[in-house]
């Protein structure tokens, strides 16, 4: 029982981690996201395109991303169970890779979450910028 509790506390830590790690990704991602763009952005909507079609734009772009992301991720990540579990079995312990479709629900409602609140800081940069310095060119 204190090998299984190990094993739960471990798998538990490696989660949380995981999670951090994804969160910190997905932030950066879209914050990139938005700062590469900021002159193009703020040259919408200087030439009349409000504030929240810009918004939009930026949130299907990132979600468009993020779809890319789950698409590749999850076949990947089942890949990369399946072999950890493999590694781990030996004449004493057998065990099954098993991951219940309730987690690969949460996983994509997380990611999902995690995009749209990433974005919020940036949007609200860019709709709170001077329009005419944004849309200068710097001279190169």
């Amino acid at each position: 029982m204190e090998m299984m509790d190990m094993s739960a506390a471990f798998t538990g830590m490696m989660v949380l981690l995981g999670a951090g790690l994804a969160l910190a990704i997905i932030y950066n991602t879209v914050s990139i996201n938005i700062v590469e763009r900021t002159r193009e952005l703020a040259s919408m909507r200087a030439m009349g395109m409000g504030k929240w079609s810009v918004g939009a734009l930026i949130t299907i772009e990132n979600l468009l991303l993020g779809g890319l992301g789950i698409v590749i991720g999850i076949p990947l990540g089942l890949w990369m169970f399946r072999a950890v579990v493999q590694l781990q079995q030996n004449d004493i312990i057998a065990m099954e890779p098993i991951i219940y479709p309730k987690s690969y629900v949460i996983t994509v409602i997380g990611i999902v979450v995690a995009i749209l609140l990433s974005q919020v800081p940036g949007i609200m940069q860019l709709n709170r910028m001077n329009l005419a310095q944004a849309t200068k060119t710097t001279g190169g």
